[in-house]
C-alpha cells in the first residue's frame, strides 16, 4: 500500500511505514510498521517507545475519526511493528466508513516511552484498505445513525442509502426568496430525494435576481466537514451537497424528531426546535410550504408567504 507522505511540522526523526490488512472475527485492524531514528539520525534500537495514532478524515488537518495510544518496542534495526485497532482507545476502529472519502494516518510519538508525543507526522492514504472497505462497504443504517454528515432519518428498503438531516440550521429565520421577487418557480415536486432537483432549479430561476440569500440559495452554499459541523478553521470541507427538503422529506424527518432530537444532542448539533420549516415545494406565486411543530406535538404542513422568515434546515441523500 502507497502513501503520500506529508509532515506536519518539523520532523524529528525518520519514519518509514507502510500497512498492510489482517482480520480476525473481531476487531479490525491494521498493520503498521515504522522504522524510528532519533534528531541525530541515529537508529532508536531496542527501546520502548509510546505512540498515538489517529485516523482523520478528509485532510491532514481534518477530524480524527478514531484515536489510541500504545506503547511498544523498537528491534535491533529501530523497527517497531503493532496493529491499528489494537490499542487503548474509546473509539470503534470497525465504525469507520472507509468508503466516505480521503482518509489519514496521523502518527505522534515519545521516544522516551511515555505519552510527551513531540514528534508528528501526518500521512495520506492514497488507496482505500480494501478489506475494511469490503467489510463495511455493504454497512445497513438504521433512523438515528449519525453517519454522512448528519444524523440519519429515513433509510430506503435495501437500508444501505437514504437521507441525513444536518447537524444545525442553515439559518434560524430565512425568506423563501429574495425580496422583491414575484416570479412563479413551478417547483411542486414533493417526494422523497425530490428536494435535490428543486432546490437546483429555485436557484436557477430565481438566484440571478439580486444578492439577497433565501432558502435553498444558502442550502446550496451550505458545506460541512465529516463531523458535520460546518466548515471553518481546520474543520476541511467534506459533504457541500445539502439542500433544501420537500414536504413529504419534512414529515419523515419530523416523524422521528424524538430519536432524531437525541442523537443531535449526543453529537453537538442543534435540536429540532418549534416553529415553521422551509420545504422547496412551492403553492403559488406568493406562497411555498412549511412544516409546523409545536412542542413535538403538533406537526402539519401548512403554507406561508416567501418573504416570511422561517427556519431553514438543510438534508443531504446518501
Amino acid at each position: 500500500m502507497k502513501f503520500q507522505k506529508k509532515i506536519k511540522q518539523l520532523v524529528l526523526f525518520n519514519m518509514l511505514f507502510w500497512v498492510s490488512i489482517a482480520f480476525s472475527q473481531t476487531p479490525q485492524k491494521m498493520s503498521y510498521q515504522a522504522i524510528i531514528r532519533s534528531s541525530d539520525g541515529t537508529l532508536v534500537t531496542n527501546q520502548s517507545i509510546g505512540m498515538q495514532i489517529s485516523i482523520l478524515a478528509g485532510s491532514i488537518n481534518g477530524s480524527a475519526v478514531y484515536t489510541e495510544t500504545q506503547s511498544a518496542t523498537t528491534n535491533i534495526n529501530g523497527l517497531v511493528s503493532l496493529e491499528i485497532g489494537t490499542g487503548s482507545t474509546s473509539d470503534d476502529f470497525s465504525a469507520i466508513d472507509w468508503s466516505s472519502g480521503t482518509f489519514f494516518i496521523k502518527t505522534e510519538s515519545d521516544i522516551t516511552g511515555g505519552n510527551n508525543y513531540s514528534i508528528t507526522g501526518t500521512n495520506q492514504l492514497l488507496s482505500v484498505p480494501y478489506a475494511l472497505h469490503a467489510a463495511n462497504g455493504v454497512k445497513k443504517y438504521a433512523i438515528g445513525d449519525y453517519a454522512h454528515g448528519g444524523i440519519v432519518f429515513y433509510v430506503d428498503p435495501s437500508g444501505e442509502h437514504g437521507l441525513v438531516v444536518s447537524l444545525q440550521n442553515v439559518s434560524n429565520a430565512m425568506k423563501w426568496w429574495p425580496e422583491g421577487t414575484n416570479i412563479r418557480t413551478g417547483v411542486q415536486f414533493s417526494g422523497i430525494f425530490d428536494g435535490a432537483s428543486n432546490t437546483q432549479m429555485i436557484y436557477t430561476i430565481l438566484g440571478y435576481l439580486n444578492d439577497d440569500n433565501y432558502a435553498a440559495k444558502a442550502c446550496l452554499g451550505y458545506s460541512t466537514g465529516y463531523d458535520g459541523l460546518p466548515v471553518s478553521g481546520s474543520n476541511a470541507p467534506a459533504y457541500g451537497d445539502w439542500y433544501l427538503p420537500t414536504t413529504n422529506e419534512l414529515s419523515l424527518l419530523f416523524a422521528s424528531e424524538t430519536l432524531i432530537n437525541s442523537e443531535l444532542s449526543s453529537h453537538g448539533g442543534q435540536v429540532l426546535g418549534s416553529g415553521f420549516y422551509w420545504s422547496s415545494v412551492e403553492t403559488y406565486v406568493p406562497y411555498a410550504y412549511a412544516a409546523f411543530v409545536w412542542d413535538n406535538y403538533a406537526k402539519r404542513i401548512e403554507f406561508q408567504n416567501k418573504l416570511d422568515e422561517r427556519i431553514v434546515r438543510a438534508i443531504r441523500r446518501f
